[in-house]
């Protein structure tokens, strides 16, 4: 027999084999005083909450909570002003049973991780058009998508990077030419993110000011490592105050001599170096 209940319904009389028995099921834990539904209204929307402070739009709303678009402007809107807002019992199961992220669809996503992840993997040496061969995105897409300028994506092409990110984030690309430019423009690698989607940019929350010897001496003497601007700094005077030329503080911080030359006229640092 053709089961005739509604998606969601709990209350719908159909004469089939699977809803008579669920139906049965409930009339006895109403008879014990017992709780036919589980209320997770609460959970669903501080799940609504969480969607809403993460920058995504109605439109993402409604295809992972699997409303209306109308609901979904209700439910953001009603979200951003702090009013808080019990869904249906069955809309309130979609959301709990929802994935975490959008893979795909309309609406936008906020770009902070596909901006870090792109820019990630090209300080490890992967141009654009290497990437391009990988995933179904093309060139110039992914070379928008790396431009901070840019706030929002659409939710597949940042499911397109982050699937490159986990998969070539510890490998090293073919494109020198590419790391060398990546990290003249201040970017940084993988190891800077436990998440690129919500960790802080360094500089962030205090943490600029803190100086961390060990790494500024390990910059000095030339070892790739990740540096605060205010680490920068410091080992950029102390290498000037030694005599080194722009040259050689370039090679040891991996820019160019122009790019140091830049940092020290912003920094207000004189250069040692004698001739």
């Amino acid at each position: 027999m053709t089961c005739i209940r509604k998606p969601g319904s709990e209350w719908t009389m159909c004469p089939c084999q699977p809803c008579r028995a669920d139906m049965a099921r409930k009339s006895k834990l109403r008879r014990n005083g017992r709780p036919v539904v589980v209320d997770v209204r609460h959970q669903a929307w501080e799940r609504i909450t969480q969607w809403v402070a993460a920058g995504y739009s109605p439109t993402v709303i409604a295809g992972l909570a699997g409303v209306r678009r109308r609901t979904a402007d209700g439910m953001a809107n009603d979200a951003r002003a702090g009013r808080a807002r019990l869904v249906h019992h069955s809309t309130a199961r979609r959301i709990m049973d929802a994935a975490d992220r959008p893979t795909g669809g309309g609406g936008w996503v906020p770009s902070t991780g596909t901006v870090r992840r792109l820019q990630a993997l090209t300080v490890m040496g992967w141009s654009m058009a290497d990437l391009a061969e990988r995933c179904d995105v093309a060139e110039s897409t992914l070379h928008a998508l790396r431009d901070p300028k840019h706030r929002t994506t659409r939710p597949k092409f940042a499911a397109a990077v982050e699937r490159l990110y986990d998969e070539l984030a510890d490998k090293e690309g073919n494109c020198r030419y590419a790391g060398a430019r990546a990290r003249n423009r201040g970017w940084l690698p993988p190891a800077a993110w436990d998440d690129p989607d919500t960790d802080p940019q360094p500089g962030e929350q205090g943490t600029d000011d803190v100086v961390d010897e060990v790494v500024v001496e390990r910059a000095m003497n030339g070892d790739p490592v990740t540096l605060t601007d205010t680490e920068r700094a410091v080992a950029l005077e102390r290498l000037a105050a030694a005599g080194h030329s722009d040259r050689e503080i370039g090679r040891r911080l991996h820019v160019c001599d122009q790019t140091i030359l830049r940092w020290r006229t912003r920094l207000g640092i004189q250069s040692g170096w004698a001739a």
